[in-house]
């Protein structure tokens, strides 16, 4: 049985079910530096995320007590 793939435009390939494609080591290597890196920017993102949602909080409390003070 053959495995149709869709590219998403007009062009589709059919393999035959045996003819899978085999990667190299290099491939293999590349793909998991790559997958490495993303993880890592992944990690860098979120990090980034939590400072920025804790700085928000922050200044949110801060002028709310302000707030509070200066109508006393």
């Amino acid at each position: 049985m053959a495995e149709t793939v869709s590219t998403g435009g007009n062009v589709q390939f059919r393999y035959k079910k045996d003819s899978t494609p085999k990667l190299k080591k290099e491939q293999k290597v590349e793909i998991d530096e790559a997958y490495e890196e993303y993880y890592e920017r992944r990690k860098k993102e979120k990090r980034k995320k939590r400072i920025v949602t804790i700085a928000i909080i922050i200044m949110v409390l801060i002028i709310l007590i302000a707030a509070i003070f200066l109508r006393s």
